[in-house]
């Protein structure tokens, strides 16, 4: 992503006008359930850090469409979203009560209720969203159903659309419908999900890249170079582990580059190495096939990737052996299968490698 003054490179000319759909961003919040916490997940805008006086008062009149220095009282919430904070439905409904939805508040009326809810700014942690889940591991293996998280998507705490739901699972999911809760959380704690753009006639285009929990407010003046931490953050948007969640299936070990420009090759100093490894793929080259897929929607042009050899991988109760090659890829480095492994799963979970069979 581009540093305040530029644009991010997928964007390039001034074409881009779009229209503000935060009904597409989501981030995480904590409920009470029969005394568990869960994640739930609900709508969220931009948020900026480090906002200065000149940057808020800006943004706020992003949202004032009349030119009159006022917002509708509608809009409230997705203001203080795109400030950063992460209010509920019944947040803003408590504290704009007075006014009725189609009023229009002044930036003046508008900062005591930002205030407010600043104050009561939630600290929750991915470790908490986790413990959550963690109630409805019930075989103790990481993994829950892909069925039972949709179900306490859509109908616990602000529930999603299952269009929103679907578009949090993608890449998640194993080939037989479970899900890495770990895994998941952390990747909707970190990603960014890209949005449409807001319609600024007497401004620059600005685009907004909302991450999940921390993000920046773009203005186009031209088309900016990545530095290395925009291209590591791209890279974490892309999860380490993809496997199925117990069986005997192949795999194979990625190379995952960043694409700082269309017209270039994309630098390879900075990568990152994933597996990927599902049973109801009966070619190495159709895991490939997906993977390169997935990339593709998780941002179209973004990555480039490159599969470094397969084998094959038993995945029992708290134990993965890797071992084995790909007559198309040639044999994986293991160790490296390995040590990937080792760091996304549980310290108690037992992985070991050998060159052994195909």
């Amino acid at each position: 992503m581009g540093e305040i003054g530029q644009v991010d490179d997928r964007w390039g000319s001034s074409e881009w006008v779009g229209y503000y759909a935060p009904k597409f961003q989501n981030c995480a919040r904590k409920l009470k359930f029969g005394g568990v916490k869960l994640i739930i997940f609900n709508r969220k805008g931009v948020i900026q850090a480090h906002i200065s006086e000149e940057e808020f008062q800006e943004t706020f009149s992003l949202f004032d469409h009349r030119g009159d220095g006022k917002i509708q009282v509608s809009q409230v919430g997705d203001v203080l979203r795109a400030l950063g904070q992460n209010p509920t439905e019944a947040d803003v409904k408590k504290l704009t009560h007075q006014h009725r939805p189609e009023e229009r508040i002044s930036f003046e009326v508008f900062f005591p209720i930002y205030t407010q809810i600043s104050k009561s700014r939630s600290n929750d942690t991915a470790e908490d969203f986790i413990e959550g889940l963690r109630h409805f591991d019930k075989d103790g293996n990481g993994y829950i159903s892909s069925a039972e998280l949709r179900h306490l998507l859509t109908t616990l705490g602000e529930k999603l659309t299952d269009e929103e739901v679907e578009q949090l699972l993608v890449g998640h999911e194993d080939s037989q419908g479970n899900v890495h809760y770990e895994e998941f959380v952390r990747a909707v704690m970190n990603a960014t999900i890209l949005t449409l753009l807001i319609p600024l006639f007497r401004r620059p285009i600005i685009s907004l890249i909302p991450p999940l929990q921390i993000g920046k407010l773009v203005v186009a003046t031209g088309v900016s170079k990545m530095s290395s931490s925009s291209v590591q953050d791209k890279l974490d948007k892309v999860p380490p582990v993809g496997i199925d969640a117990a069986g005997r299936f192949k795999y194979i070990l990625i190379k995952v580059y960043v694409t700082t420009d269309p017209a270039k090759s994309p630098a390879k100093e900075q990568f990152k190495y994933v597996v990927r490894g599902y049973a109801d793929c009966p070619y190495h080259g159709d895991i490939y096939d997906r993977f390169v897929e997935f990339l593709a929607k998780l941002e179209k042009g973004a990555y480039d990737s490159e599969c470094v050899g397969g084998g094959r991988i038993t995945h029992e109760s708290k134990k993965i052996t890797v071992f084995g090659y790909s007559q198309g890829y040639g044999k994986a480095d293991h160790s490296i299968t390995a040590d990937v492994l080792k760091q996304h799963f549980p310290s108690d979970y037992e992985i070991s490698w050998n060159n052994d069979g195909y």
